[in-house]
């Protein structure tokens, strides 16, 4: 027969002492997962924001040219309004999210010196949206 020693007292404490630290470990892996995921989720928002306010703009400026000269849009302003290459804001929106800083549109007129994607026979027009992470 096999005789247990009497002076077991600290292997108890040592199960319990391994025991939770590996519950906090885990707990910790899980909170590390659940925030990365968070932000990534914010950032992923703050994009799409971002990108449907780049479609506003483009709306904008296709709206501008074709209103033409007639109506008050852009051909009836001297130098375009949006000529490259520093182009223009978007007028203020109320409605666009705080996450995105700017949307600039920027006319490129036919002829040389436009970016090499645009077709030099027509109009190009270049938007450029500019957005922050917000927490």
């Amino acid at each position: 027969m096999i005789e247990l020693k009497k002076n077991n007292k600290g292997i108890a404490l040592l199960i319990v002492l391994t025991t939770v630290l590996l519950v906090v470990i885990l707990a910790n892996i899980v909170l590390t997962v659940i925030l990365s995921h968070s932000r990534l989720t914010r950032h992923q928002l703050n994009r799409t924001q971002a990108y449907y306010a780049t479609q506003a703009g483009m709306n904008y400026a296709l709206e501008q040219l074709r209103i033409g000269r007639a109506a008050g849009g852009w051909e009836s302003q001297p130098n375009n309004n949006c000529p490259a290459p520093n182009g223009c804001p978007l007028p203020p929106d109320p409605q666009l999210p705080a996450s995105v800083q700017s949307v600039n549109i920027i006319l490129w007129p036919p002829g040389p010196g436009a970016p090499p994607t645009c077709n030099p026979d027509f109009t190009c027009i270049q938007i450029v949206t500019q957005y922050r992470r917000t927490e």
